[in-house]
C-alpha cells in the first residue's frame, strides 16, 4: 500500500477513497475479467442447453433463473464492467497526459479521446449507451496500436456496440496498457 501512494504522489494522482489508482485498475480488470469468462459459449453455470432453461440455474444467493435472464445477467454485468474499466482509465490517463512528451503523450491522447467517447456515450444513457458526438467529432478516428482503436464515423445517435471498440479484450488491453504507464519511469 505504501508502494501505491508513493506512486500516486510522484504521478500527482488525485487520492481515491479506500485506495489507490492500482487498486482501481485491478478491480475493474478483475470485474472485466470475471465478465469475459462467464461469457464463455457454453459456461458451466449455465443450463446445457436452452431446452434446459426452463429448470433455471441455481445461483448461491438467488432463487433459479431461466436461461434468458442468466444471459441478461452477464450482460448487464458486462455493461457494468466496461463502463468501471472506461471511466478509472480516463481518470488516470487524463491526470498522467501532461508528464508524456513526443510520441508517447500522442498515444495518451488517442487513449484518452476513446475512453472520453465510450464514457461519455455511457453516461448520457447508462442503460442503452448511444455514441453522443460533438459537432466535428462524426468523423473521428482513434487508434491506441495493439491495444485498442475506435472510429466513430456514421455512428452519431448509434446504440454503442461492444466491437465499435474490439470488444471487452480491448478494453482489458486499455486498462493493461494504463498500468504499464503508471510504471514507467518517465512518468511523473
Amino acid at each position: 500500500m505504501k508502494l501505491c501512494h508513493r506512486i500516486m504522489r510522484v504521478k500527482g494522482l488525485p487520492e481515491i477513497e479506500g485506495g489507490s489508482w492500482l487498486h482501481a485498475l485491478d478491480d475493474a480488470t478483475l470485474l472485466l475479467e470475471l465478465v469475459s469468462a462467464l461469457e464463455a459459449p457454453e459456461p458451466e453455470w449455465l443450463p446445457l442447453s436452452k431446452d434446459d432453461a426452463s429448470e433455471g440455474v441455481e445461483c448461491r444467493f438467488e432463487s433459479p433463473m431461466t436461461f434468458t435472464q442468466a444471459i441478461e445477467a452477464v450482460d448487464t454485468l458486462k455493461h457494468c464492467a466496461i463502463q468501471l474499466a472506461v471511466l478509472q482509465a480516463c481518470l488516470v490517463l487524463e491526470s498522467m497526459c501532461d508528464s508524456f512528451d513526443g510520441p508517447v503523450r500522442a498515444t495518451v491522447c488517442q487513449a484518452i479521446g476513446i475512453c472520453q467517447l465510450i464514457r461519455d456515450s455511457y453516461s448520457e444513457h447508462p442503460y442503452g449507451p448511444v455514441w453522443c458526438l460533438a459537432p466535428g467529432q462524426d468523423r473521428a478516428s482513434f487508434n491506441v496500436p495493439d491495444v485498442i482503436s475506435l472510429n466513430v464515423a456514421g455512428l452519431g445517435g448509434q446504440p454503442v456496440n461492444i466491437l465499435d471498440y474490439g470488444g471487452s479484450g480491448a478494453v482489458l488491453r486499455l486498462l493493461e496498457f494504463t498500468r504499464e504507464l503508471l510504471d514507467r519511469p518517465d512518468s511523473r
